[in-house]
């Protein structure tokens, strides 16, 4: 994997951090240091760069711990985004076999930034079976995952949102109607989530600055069906377009 993550633009520490946080499945800061001989100096500057571009999550805040996201998906991302010069190296990550399994029931993790939020939905919408629900304000998006929620509609995966509807965000709406996204109109200055199959959900928590954009993401049934059960009851009273 080495290979991969340097030409991507890893450093040594950083490739070497996120290997280790990858075998450790979940680990301390120093944890990390110790198993990967990185300085103790450096080792929070790295793991701030992961966390930052969304190649690990934390779970826990005191003590701090963090967890590494699956390899298979945010290295697939981001080779995606780098198209024609790195189409080779993005075959390799499709095929790669990690043995190291990756399990997130029950974590919860803040993820900061706009490139850690769609790099995580990115990956909680390919591995989506069932159900996906939320509320939106802008409709912010990328063309991959308008292309990731086709695929999902494919697998007989229901997509619903609620959201504004107005001449601004109608190209927007229309894009994803036309392959099977199911709309109502529904506008909300403060509430913004998702729900996925019933059991991840994600609060967004704006701030003024995009690079201060922050969104909380639950592995929970409990919670997952708290907000699910309001969501449903905003789409009866929202308007159908």
């Amino acid at each position: 994997m080495k290979p991969i993550l340097t030409k991507l633009g890893f450093s040594e520490y950083k490739s070497s951090a996120y290997i280790t946080l990858l075998k450790l499945k979940k680990a301390t800061p120093c944890e990390i240091a110790k198993h990967s001989k990185i300085p103790s100096s450096k080792i929070y500057e790295v793991l701030s760069w992961l966390y930052e571009k969304g190649y690990i999550m934390q779970v826990s805040q005191k003590p701090v711990v963090y967890e590494a996201n699956n390899p298979k998906y945010v290295l697939g991302s981001e080779v995606k985004n780098r198209i024609e010069d790195l189409e080779l190296l993005k075959k390799e990550i499709d095929v790669l076999k990690s043995d190291i399994e990756i399990v997130e029931k029950g974590t919860f993790s803040i993820i900061k930034g706009y490139e850690g939020f769609f790099k995580k939905m990115k990956e909680v919408t390919q591995r989506t079976k069932k159900t996906s629900i939320g509320i939106v304000q802008s409709w912010k998006t990328d063309r991959e995952i308008l292309d990731l929620e086709k695929e999902a509609i494919k697998r007989k995966v229901s997509i619903r949102y609620l959201g504004p509807i107005n001449a601004k965000t109608t190209p927007f709406v229309k894009a994803r109607q036309e392959f099977g996204v199911d709309i109502k109109n529904y506008t909300s200055p403060l509430t913004r989530f998702a729900v996925w199959d019933s059991s991840i959900l994600m609060i967004s928590i704006k701030k003024d600055k995009e690079e201060d954009y922050m969104s909380l993401w639950i592995e929970n049934e409990i919670l997952s069906k708290i907000f699910e059960d309001y969501f449903e009851n905003l789409w009866k009273l929202a308007e159908k377009v």
